[in-house]
């Protein structure tokens, strides 16, 4: 039928107007109805078959039909719709809820291309059908597709790239329709036949180069349909995917489908570019300038060169180096392998078991989902596992660790490094420097090596070791041990029972709450039991030790100690060396003070052990691992002789408000051994155990 044309205006009722091809059509108020057909050709005036249609006030409904044309590989404007009224000079805008059924889709045929736009399209309040069936805009059949292009734009529009809408009908036509009123300037030179490759790009005219959009969702396009006027090559050539960007046009000769999996490079030159790789397997060089790359899916190569870069490596196991700059590195789906190399980079794995490397500078890295490894290599670096057993190494510098979720292994390796477990069993080792080592939540073992650390269970059954250097280790909540290592450390327990060990070094070790075991180890160590029953071990040195709240048990070992029992029923054993028992002065508990060899406390004033805070009647001194007579076999106990010199006897001497008691072992009535009681001018038979 010949075309209808024209100039026509509405009313503001109710009205339809049906098959127009080309022309202006006004709808006015009221919820209209336009039919409007997409022919091809030219009117008089030269101007191609185009309709402009307003919808304007109302509900309106535009039904974009479409004319059939027989020869393929051109191209046509379609519709230029707008469904609501819109004064730019004054005030008024009018919004209805329109919809835009796309019809009779099938006449556009293959190798040809419908071009058009919904002016005002918002998918808040309008509707996209397609032969009267509603679009799910956020759940699209697989041959509609919402991707983002710049073409030409009218005055109104701004230079930044619009949503459009791609229909591939069942006969191989599609209809291109921008969303926001960009229009498109289609090169006539566009080769007609079709293309077996589909990409995931489009070229933006403004930049200094021809480069590639690399938003997340541009989808599959054909890529003949989408090359805008004023498109230059660059110098030494760009490819994308399988096809070759050159002189404005895609050069198909020779073009291997995506079948075929062929590598293909990309090279993005000095400018800032958007390249965006596609499906294949392929080699992104993006060179100078701040360039941003998207591989797509495949196993891709993406190369940042100097500049300020953004790497996305898509789906697929993808290779990503920053190289210069300051870089943003995202390896996406799939088992990636990351260099953030030279610059402070930002790096994230993404799903997948991945592994990345800083390199030079001050690097941001993040494992996220899956089993990771990463390397901060040099610089003051942040790394964080996220979700999975991970294994993250500071390298040099003053690095910060996560583990995040998952059973984690941290390295700080070389500076002052700060690790956190978080959730999971974790490993943490500080390596060189002052460290600071949090567990988190679980069983974790840390492990500060050299340097002055500081060591934080936090939750869980944990291990800790400061290893050399003056460490500080906190146990945190759990039954946890501890050890100090090498240098002068503070250890302590905190909540529940803990097993604290000062090992070398003069230390100090507190067991918190709850029944604890300290050992000092070798020098000059401080132990203090606090809350439970606890059990405090000097061994070597001069030590001193606090038994706290609870029934303690405190054992000098060797080296003249000074131990002092706190409140509680208490037991005190000097062990060897001059030493100094206190059982708590009126605690109103009954303390045992206890030695088990002569040797431990012999003759003199400067050899002796010392008691203070006895307790007549409540308090007991323990001599029965003392054997009373050399002579006899087995272990023989003592007599209590009173203030008579006794064979194989324990008596007494006043010293003026301290006695000094002494013990007869060769049967010669000759003290053989002597301790002092401060404070007291008699004892009985009943204050002994012999």
């Amino acid at each position: 039928m010949p075309p209808t044309t024209g100039y026509v205006v509405g009313t503001s009722s109710n009205d339809v107007f049906d098959h127009f091809d080309y022309g202006q059509v006004w709808g006015r108020a009221g919820n209209d109805t336009l039919t409007l057909t997409a022919g091809i050709g030219y009117a008089a005036d030269g101007i191609p078959y185009q309709i402009h249609a307003w919808g304007e006030e109302g509900d309106d409904t535009l039904n974009l039909s479409f004319r059939s044309v027989a020869t393929p590989g051109g191209y046509r404007l379609g519709h230029h719709v707008r469904g609501d009224n819109e004064e730019r000079d004054g005030n008024e805008i009018t919004l209805g809820e329109d919809t835009f059924n796309f019809v009779d889709i099938n006449n556009v045929q293959p190798g040809n291309v419908a071009v058009g736009r919904l002016e005002d399209f918002d998918a808040s309040r309008d509707t996209i059908q397609i032969e009267g069936v509603t679009l799910n805009l956020q759940s699209l059949p697989s041959n509609v597709r919402i991707v983002e292009y710049n073409g030409t734009h009218d005055q109104y529009e701004s230079s930044e790239p619009q949503q459009w809408l791609l229909i591939t009908n069942s006969v191989g036509g599609r209809i291109f329709y921008a969303l926001e009123g960009a229009r498109v300037d289609m090169d006539p030179t566009i080769p007609g036949a079709g293309h077996g490759g589909m990409e995931e790009a489009h070229f933006i005219p403004w930049t200094s180069i021809a480069t590639v959009d690399a938003l997340p969702d541009v989808a599959f396009i054909d890529k003949q349909n989408f090359i805008p006027a004023g498109y230059t090559k660059v110098a030494g050539g760009l490819y994308i995917n399988d096809g070759d960007a050159n002189n404005g046009r895609w050069d198909q000769s020779g073009d291997p489908t995506v079948q075929e999996n062929v590598l293909a490079v990309v090279q993005g030159g000095s400018g800032h570019d958007l390249i965006a790789a596609g499906q294949n397997n392929d080699m992104v060089q993006a060179g100078g300038g701040a360039d941003t790359v998207w591989g797509g899916s495949g196993y891709d190569t993406l190369y940042g060169g100097t500049g300020n870069d953004s790497l996305m490596g898509g789906t697929g196991n993808d290779l990503l180096r920053g190289e210069g700059g300051l870089d943003i590195l995202d390896g996406g789906l799939g088992d990636d392998t990351i260099f953030g190399e030279a610059g402070n980079d930002i790096a994230t794995g993404g799903d997948g078991q991945d592994v990345i490397h800083g390199g030079a500078g001050h690097d941001t890295l993040s494992g996220n989902v899956g089993n990771d490894t990463l390397f901060g290599n040099g610089g003051n670096d942040s790394l964080a596992g996220g979700w999975g057993n991970d294994y993250l190494d500071g390298g040099l510098d003053n690095d910060v660790l996560s583990g995040w979720d998952g059973n984690d292994t941290l390295l700080g390796a070389a500076g002052n490094d700060t690790l956190f477990g978080e959730n999971g069993n974790d490993l943490l080792n500080g390596g060189d420097g002052a460290d600071s080592l949090l567990g988190g939540i679980g069983n974790d073992t840390l492990l500060g090596e050299i340097g002055d650390d500081t060591l934080n269970g936090e939750d869980g059954l944990d291990s800790l070791g400061g290893g050399d250097g003056a460490d500080l280790v906190l146990g945190g909540n759990g039954n946890d041990t501890l050890h100090g290592g090498a240098g002068n450390d503070h250890l302590q327990g905190n909540v529940d029972n803990d097993t604290l060990y000062g090992d070398a070094g003069n230390d100090l070790l507190e067991g918190g709450w709850g029944d604890d075991y300290l050992d000092g180890g070798d020098d000059h160590d401080f132990l203090s039991g606090w809350d439970g029953s606890d059990t405090l071990l000097g061994g070597n040195g001069n030590d001193t030790f606090q038994g706290g709240n609870g029934h303690d048990y405190l054992n000098g070992g060797s080296g003249a100690d000074a131990l002092n029992g706190g409140a509680g029923r208490d037991t005190l054993y000097g062990g060897g060396g001059r030493d100094v028992f206190d059982g708590g002065s009126n605690d109103l508990a009954a303390d045992v003070y206890r030695i088990e060899n002569s040797w431990e406390s012999p003759l003199g004033a400067g050899n002796r052990d010392q008691f203070l805070n006895f307790e007549l009647g409540r308090d007991k001194i323990d001599l029965t691992e003392i054997d009373a007579n050399w002579n006899a076999a087995n272990d023989q106990g003592f007599s209590f002789a009173g203030i008579v010199p006794t064979a194989h006897s324990i008596w007494y001497v006043s010293l003026g408000g301290d006695l000094l008691i002494r013990g007869d072992m060769s049967g010669d009535g000759v003290e053989d051994f002597e301790f002092e009681a401060d404070g007291l001018n008699a004892i009985g038979a009943s204050d002994f155990l012999l």
